[in-house]
């Protein structure tokens, strides 16, 4: 049992570590950092295959006939566009990794481990965090990774601190990008929201904590409405209530704080101030970008609504339908992972994600409103960046869809059941 339960634990952290998304094994400009993430890859896809046969772990038929028809899906589209190119394997693998783990961790178990891989890293991202706006020299003799925007990174293993921040210090924990680390967050702060049943203050305060390090805007936005669906959440007992009231209060209070006392909140012409791009033209343009990525993503689709356009030609198509729409502005960031579904792959795959994360947000939680809530939730964060190659993301639509994911059991009873490291 403690051998299982160890063995996914390292799995769920690899494969947030070691992913797509990451600086040290994503945007790393090293070649040799890809060849070790496709090494560990292949490494977990062998390992969960033959836990699986040891333990004897059936496959729902249904459930493997859904990722035959998605892997279809991929070729067919890389056939009826001519893109026959490594991206469209590698996007069924990491699809088939993300399958073969839904089958052995089941939703619970996954969900607690991802918690507690995630509140280390989370801590630990703050420290990082720390170190940088407290301008201590130490760091800045730990190794450098330089990535493909030529972007210096010091590495401290499990965080990493950008040489040059532009003068406002944001959290990257190990991720390309402070919006992606925030998409973590907000699944984490879901979970421990709506998922268990005895929620941990302490781990609620350090997430949100570390989202506001990030000033993702994004993150920002996602928070407010899971805080808003959060209110509707019905409570069992006073102890429950007490903790509702202490968590949208401490929020309150900290939104307060930084929108009347600092500059991160909303200031006209300042790079780090996470709202002021609404109000101002500044050179930092990721409300472009964002709001192209649904434009642009949108008329790319139309072209092939079925098949999808295919990842190489929505990759050249997207620049330049991007700077017709946004009236001379171009950013080539495709940031909308959900409407890059559609564009690249067509209406059927696009709508099997969507589905799923919809699936997902039900297993979460069943109340009609409060599920909604956290489907929108998903969508917010998934607006801001493009996980179209990562794992966890993946699993998260699998989930909705594994039979075996919907047999809930009662978390209290769970966490006090198994023993974790």
């Amino acid at each position: 049992m403690r051998t299982d339960s160890f063995v996914k634990t390292v799995i769920i952290f690899l494969l947030i570590y070691v992913s797509d998304d990451t600086i040290i094994f994503g945007t790393n400009s090293s070649k040799s950092s890809f060849l070790i993430k496709i090494t560990i890859f292949i490494a977990l896809m062998l390992t969960v295959i033959i836990r699986i046969y040891i333990l004897n772990i059936k496959i729902p038929k249904r459930y493997f006939e859904l990722l035959i028809i998605i892997i279809i899906m991929i070729l067919a589209t890389a056939i009826f566009n001519r893109d026959i190119k490594f991206g469209y394997y590698y996007h069924i693998f990491h699809l088939t990794l993300a399958f073969f783990v839904t089958i052995y961790i089941p939703l619970d178990e996954m969900l607690l481990k991802y918690d507690k891989v995630m509140f280390i890293i989370t801590v630990i991202s703050i420290f990082g965090y720390l170190l940088e706006v407290s301008n201590v020299a130490f760091y800045k003799n730990f190794p450098v990774i330089i990535n493909i925007s030529n972007n210096k990174f010091y590495n401290l293993l499990l965080t990493t601190i950008i040489a040059k921040n532009m003068g406002v210090p944001r959290n990257y924990s190990f991720f390309r990008e402070p919006g992606v680390f925030q998409m973590f967050l907000i699944l984490a702060l879901i979970v421990q929201l709506f998922y268990f049943k005895n929620m941990s203050i302490k781990k609620v305060v350090v997430y949100v904590a570390a989202l506001l390090t990030t000033k993702s805007t994004t993150g920002y936005i996602a928070l407010a409405i899971l805080l808003i669906v959060y209110v509707f959440k019905n409570y069992d007992s006073k102890k429950q209530l007490f903790r509702k009231i202490f968590i949208l209060t401490l929020s309150l209070i900290s939104f307060v704080y930084l929108l009347l006392k600092t500059d991160i909140i909303i200031s006209k012409g300042t790079y780090g101030s996470v709202f002021g791009k609404f109000i101002n033209n500044y050179e930092y343009r990721s409300l472009y970008t964002r709001v192209s990525s649904v434009m642009t993503n949108i008329k790319i689709f139309l072209l092939n609504p079925f098949f999808g356009m295919g990842s190489s030609k929505v990759r050249n198509l997207f620049p330049t339908m991007e700077y017709v729409k946004m009236g001379g502005y171009s950013s080539s960031h495709n940031t909308n992972h959900v409407l890059a579904q559609f564009s690249t792959y067509g209406f059927l795959f696009g709508l099997l994600n969507l589905v799923g994360y919809y699936r997902f947000s039900r297993l979460i939680y069943d109340d009609w409103f409060i599920k909604i809530g956290i489907f929108i939730v998903l969508n917010v964060i998934l607006l801001g960046e493009n996980l179209s190659a990562n794992v966890m993301f993946s699993m998260i639509m699998f989930y909705g869809y594994c039979p075996v994911a919907n047999k809930r059991i009662d978390n209290t009873h769970f966490i006090k059941n198994i023993k974790e490291i």
